[in-house]
């Protein structure tokens, strides 16, 4: 029969302490492995999550864009539409109090402007 640990029972009992500590260090690290990879699993589908969402969005902007392009086209055909007999532009003068704008008062030069001020 294969002996796995020594004969004298004091190195048995020493030899039987070492695998006891070895099997809980073993214990140890792998349970904080499992929770570093739960942890990350769970960024991971969030990250899946965001992804989705933005896909929604995209798909919703096709959408909408795709069911305003015909709008669009009727938009662009409006004024031919609406076009009447007899319409004519409309313009008027300036009201009675407003003169010349405030350019005739600066004199250019190649490089400089100089403000010319009526007294």
């Amino acid at each position: 029969m294969v002996r796995i640990w020594s004969e004298l029972p004091g190195a048995r009992l020493k030899e039987q302490m070492a695998d006891a500590a070895t099997t809980l260090w073993l214990l140890f690290w792998g349970s904080l492995a499992w929770q570093l990879f739960s942890l990350l699993a769970g960024f991971a589908e969030a990250g899946r999550m965001v992804r989705g969402g933005g896909q929604t969005m995209i798909d919703a902007g096709r959408n909408l864009g795709d069911g305003l392009a015909g709008h669009l086209q009727s938009l662009a055909e409006l004024p031919q539409r609406l076009a009447a007999a007899g319409v004519q532009r409309v313009e008027q003068g300036p009201p009675a109090g407003v003169r010349e704008c405030a350019e005739h008062l600066v004199h250019h030069t190649s490089d400089q402007a100089t403000l010319r001020l009526p007294v």
